[in-house]
């Protein structure tokens, strides 16, 4: 009997002992969605997570090594994903196969509206954090954005420079800073436009948020050259002297 009691209390311990980090993850992931890096401290975590501020130095050792695993386990799916379907379009265009700017940003912005493997309870708090983390200013969170999502970001703006209507690097830059602006926005703070246009997201259809997102950012890049574009001020191209000025 005795015996038994204390295989119970052995099991319970270890049990215990394995849930502690993922308390503290969950915790850190709850509070960085709505704080940021800067102003989510430690011991918050620690008391939401009911464990000891020893629990980041025995098993992370520091703040920015946990916030990469928290990033890391919620935010590499939609990397892995994006990927994915990168490389399929990239063997359509190697074929000769016609890759439209709609699939290049469906792409891009579907994974990120639908996070794959993530439960529908889930789903919403990682969007927040993914939305989060994309305009949070920290100099640590824009370096470990940067290590998880550096190779897919490249992929997805050499595809949609490959794809996209002849325009010049300027236009080109200015267009794929307002995609890039529209879908941080309506990762982070969709919310906010309730308060000038009335709409219910109480029950948001992200598959279709996406289709209008992807619809909507197609037309603007596919659109004709702004009048008056912008030349690329002082960029030389390669083999191109420039011509000296000739003085009246």
């Amino acid at each position: 009997m005795k015996r038994r009691r204390k295989t119970r209390r052995s099991r319970r311990a270890i049990a215990a002992t394995e849930e502690t980090p993922t308390r503290f993850l969950d915790s850190a992931q709850r509070l960085f969605s709505v704080h940021g890096y800067e102003g989510t401290k430690i011991r918050a975590i620690a008391k939401l997570s009911n464990a000891n501020l020893g629990v980041l130095s025995h098993y992370w050792g520091s703040k920015r090594a946990l916030f990469r695993e928290v990033f890391e386990r919620r935010l590499r799916p939609i990397h892995t994903e994006r990927m994915r379907r990168f490389g399929l379009l990239e063997t359509l265009l190697a074929d000769g196969r016609r890759v439209t700017v709609s699939d290049v940003l469906e792409a891009q912005i579907e994974p990120a509206f639908l996070v794959p493997g993530a439960s529908p309870d889930a789903a919403p708090q990682l969007r927040l954090l993914f939305g989060r983390a994309l305009t949070d200013p920290s100099e640590e969170v824009v370096q470990i954005m940067g290590e998880i999502f550096t190779r897919s970001a490249n992929v997805f703006f050499s595809l949609l420079k490959r794809v996209s209507p002849a325009t010049n690097h300027s236009e080109f830059y200015w267009r794929a800073n307002c995609v890039v602006g529209a879908f941080a926005f309506a990762e982070s703070y969709t919310e906010r436009l309730t308060k000038f246009i009335d709409e219910d997201l109480s029950a948001i259809d992200w598959g279709a948020a996406s289709n209008y997102m992807v619809k909507f950012l197609a037309a603007g890049m596919n659109a004709p050259p702004a009048a008056g574009s912008p030349v690329q001020r002082g960029r030389r191209v390669r083999g191109v002297r420039r011509r000296p000025r000739v003085r009246a």
